[in-house]
């Protein structure tokens, strides 16, 4: 029986060397891209994961007020609230509108003169008939 240590020898043709030393070159070289590949798939699954899950919170949390809100929805919302409580005092004035004495004392005024006119177009009328 042989036995292997130190001084053991083994000849190898020079050709099937260059390959095997070729064969472990690739398969190392695969084994890194393969592996580089897969980390960077991972990496991007998980930021797409991450960005999912920020998605899912914003679209959950941002109709309920939970987030803020912009500026700009700030300005419209003082805007609305405004022109809400100019509505409901423009409609206070028109339900509880009364127009002042001097306005009701001359439409007063001016329904009887309108009467005297019909009357006298009467009183006209009556001495034209009379007349004929």
């Amino acid at each position: 029986m042989t036995k292997i240590n130190e001084e053991t020898e083994i000849t190898i043709p020079l050709k099937n060397l260059i390959g095997l030393i070729c064969a472990v070159a690739l398969g190392v070289w695969a084994y890194f891209d393969i592996d580089g590949r897969l980390n960077t798939v991972e990496r991007d699954a998980h930021i797409i994961k991450n960005e999912v899950d920020l998605n899912t919170n914003f679209r959950i949390l941002w109709p309920r007020g939970e987030l803020g809100s912009l500026p700009d929805d700030m300005m419209q919302n003082a805007r609305i609230e405004a022109i809400v409580e100019k509505t409901k005092e423009l409609e206070n004035w028109v339900n509880n509108f009364e127009p002042p004495e001097e306005v009701k004392d001359t439409v007063i005024r001016v329904r009887d003169i309108e009467r005297q006119i019909a009357i006298l177009e009467i009183q006209i009328e009556r001495e034209k008939n009379t007349q004929e």
